[in-house]
């Protein structure tokens, strides 16, 4: 594989986080492992100031309407089930 500098990672970062592509589809289109993207990606979000760790989920409101609640990053998503555990990573990842 390839070495990268930083210019490069945050090219390449960027391009994934414009794209449609789950993190894994995209690492793999660029030939790179999916985990190396994900830390680089961690790493200058944190020089950015972006320090989200998790994912934060509220259960149903107390009307057991059945929405899922999903807050990460200041923006919050009301969804009508649990997505998968996968979905909700990447999510975390784009803090």
């Amino acid at each position: 594989m390839k070495r990268r500098n930083r210019d490069e990672w945050r090219e390449i970062c960027a391009a994934s986080d414009a794209s449609a592509l789950t993190n894994r589809a995209f690492a793999e289109s660029m030939d790179i492992k999916p985990g190396t993207l994900s830390y680089w990606r961690c790493k200058l979000r944190e020089e950015l100031g972006c320090t989200a760790e998790f994912v934060e989920v509220h259960a149903a409101d107390a009307d057991g309407d059945g929405e899922i609640i999903v807050d990460v990053g200041g923006v919050r998503l009301t969804l009508a089930a649990l997505p998968p555990a996968e979905w909700l990573a990447e999510l975390a990842t784009l803090c």
